[in-house]
Order: structure tokens, then C-alpha cells, then sequence
């Protein structure tokens, strides 16, 4: 599909980098702020964000380091008005960034990562939420599952995790989340690919996206 196609269709563009896989070129400014990073997170940082100006470069068809992104750490990424919205996550081994034209949440995570989820359950998620999706078989994969649909759901409305997982309640079987505090109500992408568990979140909205992985 070509990039006029993309960015009048309801498709959803989303790229997944190994997090192994080569630099590329970023700006004077986040060279900058990379150098006050510690070592791991330098390298992560100049990762995600010459990946995601290479990606873009080519959806939207500006140069690389043209690209007005503002995306400094810890804060949710934004492109200059006009340019649609982003939103990137990284895991172990990998970096995911969704673009669309309406605001959107993305989070990802390995299927298989292992970790004391009732422990977590009990702790971050409401009794609301945890009445709504009854644990039953595979309660690893499914409160796996809810963490990465409310992380999403978080990064549209850009909050913080802790403070935000416990007022947001997944529907698994509308595709729904709900924030009790705002009322707030977003629809789900949610689907598996390869070795990782994806998890969009979007404005309800009369349009249906679909989502296709661009490149690996």
C-alpha cells in the first residue's frame, strides 16, 4: 500500500524494531538529551527515536530529521499539529509505534514474560474490573492481557500507570475500557504477533481502524 493510500484509508500503520537492531540518525536536541542518560537508557533512547523519524519519514514524506517530534522521555511522544498522533512502547526485546490520525495509545509485551500477576492483579486492578473478566484458565496470559490494554489505555490519556490502572475497567468481550473517574470510554485493538502481545487504544469513533504491522 502506498503512503497516500495509508493516510487516507482507515488503516492503522504499526512498526515493530528489534531493540538488537542498528542505530539510526537522530537530532542535535535528542543527542543532547541522550548523553544524560545512563548507558542502557542512551542507547534505547537514540533507538526509539531514529526509528520512529525513519518510519514516519516515509509515511508522512518528510526527511528524518524534519520530522517536528517532540518526544522527551518519560512523556508522551507528539507530532506538530496536522501530522496525526503517535505513540511508541518498548519490552525486553523490542520497540512498537503506532500512528494514526486520531490520538492513540499503544503498549507491548512479550507473551510469554513471566511475572507474579496475581500479586499484581490484587494490587493495581479494581474488584470492578477483575468481576468483569473472570480469571479462569491462563491467568498469566489473562491478566497479561488486561495490563497491556490498560498501559494503552493510559498512554492516550496520558497519566501516570500507577496512579491510573486502578480506574480503568477493560470489557474484553465489547473490546471497551472504561475509566471510572473520567468516564471515559476508549476502543480496544488487541491481537498477538509472533512472540508479543499488542494492545491499542483509540477514541470511540464512527471510523474503524484496522491495524497492519508495516515492518519488523
Amino acid at each position: 500500500m502506498q503512503t497516500t493510500e495509508v493516510l487516507n484509508s482507515r488503516v492503522l500503520p504499526l512498526w515493530l524494531f528489534k531493540r538488537n537492531g542498528p542505530l539510526k540518525q537522530i537530532t542535535p536536541e535528542e543527542e543532547r538529551i541522550a548523553t544524560g542518560l545512563s548507558k542502557r537508557r542512551a542507547r534505547e533512547y537514540r533507538h526509539s527515536r531514529g526509528n520512529v523519524r525513519s518510519a514516519l519519514s516515509e509515511l508522512l514524506g518528510i526527511e528524518p530529521l524534519d520530522i517536528p517530534m517532540k518526544a522527551t522521555p518519560g512523556k508522551a511522544p507528539h507530532l506538530e499539529q496536522g501530522l496525526g498522533y503517535i505513540s511508541f512502547s518498548h519490552c525486553s526485546d523490542a520497540l512498537l509505534l503506532g500512528w494514526c490520525q486520531e490520538k492513540l495509545g499503544v503498549d507491548l509485551e512479550r507473551t510469554d514474560r513471566t511475572f507474579k500477576f496475581n500479586a499484581l492483579a490484587n494490587r493495581f486492578f479494581s474488584k470492578k474490573s477483575q468481576s468483569i473478566n473472570i480469571y479462569k484458565d491462563n491467568t498469566r496470559l489473562n491478566i497479561l492481557e488486561e495490563w497491556i490494554v490498560k498501559e494503552a489505555a493510559i498512554k492516550w490519556q496520558e497519566g501516570k500507570l500507577i496512579e491510573g490502572l486502578k480506574y480503568w475497567n477493560w470489557n474484553k468481550s465489547t473490546n471497551m475500557v472504561n475509566n471510572d473517574l473520567t468516564k471515559t470510554q476508549l476502543k480496544i485493538h488487541k491481537f498477538d504477533y509472533k512472540l508479543w502481545s499488542i494492545s491499542i487504544a483509540i477514541s470511540k469513533s464512527k471510523i474503524k481502524y484496522y491495524p497492519i504491522i508495516c515492518t519488523i
